[in-house]
């Protein structure tokens, strides 16, 4: 008998369908088998590398050929975004994600963040935000995973009252809650004296 296989099949998805081998004889009819050991066919989900699937196609009077269907399964990129994260409004924070197998790293809305080509960027959000991660692996085979920055609003403007940059670890800085909602406005400061400083 003439068996004829499938090309051979590179793939970054391991789910796989093929064309099961057609063959023909000059004498009779042929019957046509799987062969190797590996018991995946077509549809089904094959390991990362190299899987070798055997047909044979057998006459009646026991005749037999063989043929090969190679089918390679690349390296898939792993992705994980971390965990979703929470901020109050005006902070920032650093996205902890890991890549594994991938490169041409791209984080999308790259909007108030510092990096989007890195795996660990710092994002400001103003508003709760999905972030999603992208990342392509040297075979070609893309991954991607998201994570979501919730911004909780602080509705009080909390603005402290006392400052005293003298070197004792106490009142050294002076903090408001909202940094953003004093954008364009004229700020003083005065001693206790009504005297600004």
């Amino acid at each position: 008998p003439i068996i004829t296989c499938t090309d051979s099949i590179s793939s970054c998805n391991p789910l796989i369908l093929y064309t099961n081998p057609s063959a023909t004889d000059d004498c009779s009819l042929v019957n046509i088998t799987q062969t190797d050991s590996t018991g995946l066919t077509s549809g089904s989900t094959f390991p990362t590398g190299m899987t070798v699937i055997t047909y044979t196609a057998e006459d009646e009077i026991g005749n037999t050929a063989n043929c090969d269907i190679y089918i390679d399964i690349y390296e898939p990129v792993v992705i994980d975004a971390g965990p979703d994260l929470t901020i109050e409004e005006g902070e920032s924070i650093i996205i902890d994600a890991t890549v594994t197998n991938g490169t041409n790293i791209n984080w999308t809305p790259n909007f108030n963040m510092d990096n989007p080509y890195t795996e660990d960027p710092t994002v400001n959000p103003t508003f709760s935000t999905m972030y999603y991660l992208e990342a392509e692996s040297p075979d070609g085979c893309l991954g991607i995973d998201s994570v979501i920055v919730f911004v909780t609003q602080v509705n009080e403007l909390i603005i402290n009252n006392i400052i005293t940059p003298n070197g004792d670890g106490k009142n050294e800085t002076w903090n408001i809650n909202k940094p953003r909602s004093l954008s364009g406005c004229p700020v003083s400061i005065y001693n206790r004296w009504g005297k600004i400083v």
